[in-house]
């Protein structure tokens, strides 16, 4: 059973209910027989609880842990500075200087010129002819069956029965259709047929083809020739040279030095030590508690109207 089929039978039912003071009737006439669409027709005040929620302040007790201070004695070590003089020897080394001659070898270049055979070695051009095979791409056109589908529909004039609402019939307040008519549309029918057909087709195709080329080499062609070559040999020779050692000699003296010494002292001092303590407070706290309450809800009456002009 469909349940929503009953709501505009129980709305039905509470209109008729309803005093002439809460809500307005509808009338009958000859040309319907029910009101129009639904709508409220009156409100009623209903009594409802409602929870809400406030903060309200309280004072709690807690344990709070709050530090004093107490004096303590402890002992530490201090240090204290002594400036103490001692003299100690110390050497050192310098570097002196000293001009020296010695022999030194070295070598020099020198050219020569000589007359020497050598051979040299020519290239002659030879030009070949040759014939030869090379494939070329050509492009050749050809037909070739295709397939392919076609719509050939048509369109077709059909006939079919609609409900005609009269917005303007029955007095122009019902909302049911009153009628029916008959209305004519176009409709296209596919009909999809599959061809086939011979098209040109252009592809590449490798064909072999004869050429002429030249190949060309270098004959190689030896002579030999009587040439001057300068030549570089090495000679060795020695020279007197002024050098420059560096000697080091050793100093010795004598420096006094001062220095602070850190002798350790053991003292007991007073010091002030926090120390945690348990205190019990009262603090105030904010608590959100739910409260009950009456309110005033207008409840809205649903009823059948019947549009303005529409009864007489």
């Amino acid at each position: 059973m469909k349940y929503w089929l009953l709501v505009p039978l129980a709305l039905t039912a509470l209109l008729v209910a309803t005093p002439a003071s809460e809500g307005r009737g509808c009338r009958r006439s000859g040309c319907y027989s029910s009101c129009g669409s639904s709508c409220i027709v009156g409100y009623r005040t209903e009594m409802r609880k409602v929870t809400t929620y406030e903060w309200v302040t309280e004072k709690r007790k807690v344990q709070v842990t709050e530090w004093t201070t107490a004096k303590e004695k402890r002992k530490v070590t201090r240090y204290k500075s002594e400036t103490v003089t001692e003299k100690r020897p110390y050497s050192y080394w310098v570097s002196e200087m000293q001009k020296q001659t010695r022999k030194q070898e070295y070598w020099i270049t020198q050219p020569v010129v000589v007359e020497e055979e050598q051979t040299f070695v020519s290239h002659e051009e030879v030009r070949t002819p040759k014939k030869g095979t090379r494939q070329v791409c050509k492009w050749v056109t050809e037909e070739q069956p295709r397939k392919y589908t076609v719509d050939q529909g048509t369109w077709e004039t059909r006939q079919q029965e609609a409900v005609c609402y009269a917005r303007w019939g029955c007095r122009g307040c019902c909302s049911s259709p009153c009628y029916t008519t008959t209305i004519c549309s176009r409709v296209w029918v596919p009909k999809l047929v599959t061809v086939e057909d011979k098209v040109k087709v252009t592809k590449p195709v490798l064909a072999e083809e004869t050429y002429d080329y030249t190949v060309i080499t270098y004959k190689p062609k030896e002579e030999k020739k009587k040439v001057k070559v300068t030549r570089y040999q090495d000679v060795k020779q020695t020279r007197d040279v002024d050098v420059y050692v560096c000697v080091k000699k050793e100093m010795k003296g004598e420096n006094t030095y001062s220095y602070i010494k850190w002798n350790p002292v053991e003292e007991e001092i007073t010091v002030e030590v926090p120390k945690p303590v348990n205190v019990e407070k009262e603090i105030e706290v904010q608590v959100c508690r739910p409260v009950v309450k009456e309110v005033a809800v207008q409840v809205p009456i649903y009823g059948y109207t019947a549009p303005v002009g529409c009864c007489p």
